[in-house]
């Protein structure tokens, strides 16, 4: 087994640090992007709410 210096030790644990604050943010984001799409889920309308405020029959949503 290789030995580890010191200073690639520090690196590798300050990048590790950096990991981990990228790693939280992303998981903040990802959060807010699944919110957003429950949002959208929510307040969707289902198709023949779409048909109908579209005027569409169901031969003309079909073509």
């Amino acid at each position: 087994m290789s030995s580890v210096s010191k200073h690639d030790y520090t690196a590798l644990i300050n990048e590790i640090n950096e990991l981990k604050k990228e790693n939280a943010y992303l998981k903040k984001e990802l959060m807010k992007q699944k919110s957003y799409i429950t949002e959208l889920e929510d307040v969707s309308l289902s198709l023949a709410e779409r048909q109908l405020l579209l005027g569409k029959s169901d031969k003309e949503a079909i073509n």
